[in-house]
């Protein structure tokens, strides 16, 4: 029952984005940090350490966005 609430709120999908965009810069860091080209491997280790503060800067500009969008939507329909 919980995973149905879930799901009717966005959380499952934010989730499995979530978990795709890890996935896809994880293994683009893994297959950088295996070259034997030294810029690719400070690239890789540039992705590792940098990527999810990208990320989360990313979110919350789109979540204020979103809100501020909400909000305004709100006001013109008062």
């Amino acid at each position: 029952m919980g995973i149905a609430n879930s799901a009717f709120k966005g959380n499952a999908m934010d989730a499995l984005i979530k978990l795709g965009v890890t996935a896809l810069v994880g293994n683009y860091a893994k297959k950088n940090m295996r070259s034997s080209n030294w810029k690719k491997k400070v690239l890789g280790a540039a992705l590792i350490y940098l990527a999810p503060i990208a990320l989360k800067f990313i979110r919350k500009k789109l979540e204020n966005y979103q809100k501020n969008k909400s909000v305004s939507s709100m006001e013109q329909l008062i």
